[in-house]
């Protein structure tokens, strides 16, 4: 068992459950001490990139609710560059949709559009149809699809980050059983 893999990815998972209650501090905290471990390991692993591309990520969601767009940006920039990096398409519609928002904040409405419009490309096709971006000249309709995307995404991020504690949950599980029969062995 990688020590170092499976402390990273606690904390990463510490972090979504503090996001998951609104506490923007500590999940920016446990991000943080995510990121770090993972960037100092040795990240040959697609699974440890796939950690360290949704940290950047989550932790681009948290300053962007922290209206701190810019740092928002670069986070999510550097996320997306490791998920094209292990081709992890499941992260690639919420990466350009930080990044899309990002933009749309900083008021560069044309790199927003270019992002949603990548978002578009990516987002599950039973889906597609019913929230696919339209602009005119003015970008005047980018607050009304946010607003529609907005709700859409609430929905899938809970129903993800559900399934990541099960997922982590069960992990845990298993490392104590595989722990304690170790225990037992030796003794």
């Amino acid at each position: 068992i990688d020590d170092h893999f499976f402390k990273n990815s606690n904390y990463y998972n510490l972090a979504t459950l503090f996001f998951l209650e609104s506490n923007l501090d500590s999940t920016q905290f446990y991000l943080s001490k995510s990121i770090k471990g993972f960037e100092n390991d040795n990240i040959e692993n697609p699974n440890k990139k796939r950690f360290l591309a949704q940290s950047y990520s989550l932790l681009a969601e948290v300053f962007y609710q922290k209206q701190d767009y810019k740092r928002s940006l670069e986070l999510a920039t550097r996320g997306l560059e490791l998920t094209k990096e292990i081709n992890f398409k499941p992260a690639l519609e919420k990466t350009y949709n930080i990044i899309a928002r990002d933009y749309e904040k900083l008021g560069k409405l044309d790199k927003s559009r270019e992002y949603y419009l990548l978002e578009d490309e990516h987002v599950t096709p039973s889906l597609k149809e019913s929230f696919k971006h339209e602009f005119d000249k003015n970008h005047n309709k980018i607050a009304g699809q946010e607003s529609r995307k907005k709700i859409l995404r609430l929905n899938k991020e809970k129903s993800v980050y559900k399934t990541n504690l099960f997922v982590t949950i069960c992990i845990i599980c298993v490392l104590v059983l595989v722990t304690l029969l170790l225990y037992k062995r030796h003794k």
